[in-house]
């Protein structure tokens, strides 16, 4: 993957690539559950970008550690894992600090 080639679409195709059934119905179901929510609390282009960005970082960080070919959306699902935990423990903290008066 040089830059001098120009292929930069070799960072985003694996992101939409499974390697098999049991992949992609894991990856739809967690996409389902967690995206439909992130969509609802964000926005459609807010999650979009998160699930976009988490992907192109998850292939970078798999090709940066394995000389393998990568396939799957699974950085793409951690990505949108970790900003709802994230979220949901911001919202939270903010939710307790405002029961107890501290604003």
């Amino acid at each position: 993957m040089t830059w001098e080639r120009k292929e930069w679409h070799r960072f985003i195709i694996p992101i939409f690539l499974h390697a098999d059934l049991i992949q992609i119905a894991t990856h739809l179901l967690i996409q389902l559950i967690i995206g439909s929510i992130m969509e609802y609390l964000l926005n459609l282009k807010l999650t979009a970008a998160i699930y976009i960005l988490s992907g192109i970082g998850g292939v970078i960080f798999s090709t940066c550690f394995n000389n393998t070919i990568t396939a799957g959306a699974s950085g793409s699902v951690l990505g949108l894992c970790g900003a709802f935990v994230l979220f949901f423990n911001n919202h939270i903290a903010w939710m307790d600090n405002t029961e107890l008066g501290n604003t």
